[in-house]
């Protein structure tokens, strides 16, 4: 394919708003990733929903696309449009192993979505207790409340609940 063509295919979207670089990174196919981006793809462009690569990656689990992307300089901190950041679209899910790694890197665990949600709520309402382990384990605020002035103990399951009261 030549470089033109690959530039005008990173820079059409699909019906649903999508780019390829989208699509790629939430699917964790790193050689595309890395090739739309060597080819002038930004590493920042945003889907009609204002998700980043990084947030797609973070949120789908694809944590070799979301180190290549951080290596590349790619913004932890960016929000969508209600607020998510690739932290908060990783507890979202459960991936441990992005949580992980986002945190080792300076994500800000106590940042907060548009509800007011921080990570481990986030974690809590959707019941990731391993995430939410952690995540206090890492110093997360327990008693960090959203905008309703519900923490996280309001959300979690009962595995969740029993293990916060716990500790």
């Amino acid at each position: 394919m030549t470089s033109i063509a690959l530039e005008r295919l990173s820079q059409t979207k699909n019906p649903d708003g999508f780019y390829l670089i989208h699509e790629a990174s939430k699917n964790g196919n790193l050689k595309l990733v890395k090739y739309l981006v060597e080819y002038g793809c930004d590493k920042e462009l945003r889907s009609r929903s204002t998700f980043t690569p990084l947030i797609w990656a973070s949120r789908y689990g694809k944590l070799e696309v979301v180190k290549y992307l951080i290596f590349l300089g790619a913004d932890i901190e960016a929000k969508t449009n209600d607020g998510r950041t690739p932290l908060i679209s990783a507890c979202y899910n459960g991936h441990i192993e992005v949580v992980k790694y986002l945190i080792s890197i300076g994500a800000d665990k106590e940042a907060k979505n548009n509800d007011g949600y921080t990570p481990l709520i986030q974690a809590s309402i959707n019941s990731y207790l391993d995430v939410v382990k952690y995540l206090i384990s890492v110093g997360a605020n327990k008693d960090a409340k959203d905008f309703n002035g519900n923490t996280c103990l309001a959300y979690g399951s009962y595995e969740i609940r029993s293990y916060i009261s716990s500790i």
